[in-house]
């Protein structure tokens, strides 16, 4: 098994493995022509890093998107992994941990401060994954839909009632 950087012929291994990872699968050809080109910009993007877990038969069985982004009352960038994901009959085989520690000399090289990353409350062999691998948990992660006309309500309820 070899780690390494993602490559534009990986885009359908890829992306097989995020919708295992319950992330949206391309509805029709025009929105998987924009995945793919999101895909292939993140490849040349200096603050992204696509990294692959490639089986000797060339088959990416493994994924991790790490992004590093600058917070404002830091001097250094934060690396940001928003997704792992190790194909289900290869699990337990020490693929998630390669990928993490790739992620790392990805992050040492930048200089990042720290590492951090988002995982469902359901994917608790992850989690183990992740705390004995020096990600502990530190907090919650809140999310919601982005609405326009209803954040715009809320924050006009908001306004006016002090």
């Amino acid at each position: 098994m070899t780690i390494r950087q993602a490559l534009p012929q990986d885009f359908d291994e890829t992306m097989n493995l995020l919708i295992e990872l319950d992330r949206p699968a391309p509805k029709d050809n025009q929105e998987y022509e924009a995945f793919r080109k999101r895909y292939l910009f993140q490849l040349d993007d200096p603050d992204s890093c696509l990294l692959v877990a490639e089986e000797l038969s060339a088959e990416v069985v493994g994924f991790l998107s790490l992004y590093f982004r600058n917070r404002l009352n830091w001097l250094t960038p934060e690396a940001w992994i928003a997704d792992l994901i190790v194909a289900p009959a290869f699990r337990g085989r020490g693929i998630g941990k390669a990928l993490l520690r790739a992620a790392y000399a990805q992050a040492a090289q930048r200089r990042a401060h720290w590492v951090r990353l988002e995982a469902g409350s359901n994917r608790i062999r992850a989690h183990q994954l992740f705390i004995s691998n020096g990600l502990p948990a530190i907090g919650r992660l809140y999310q919601s839909k982005v609405d326009a006309q209803s954040l715009l309500d809320t924050q006009f309820t908001r306004d006016q009632t002090g």
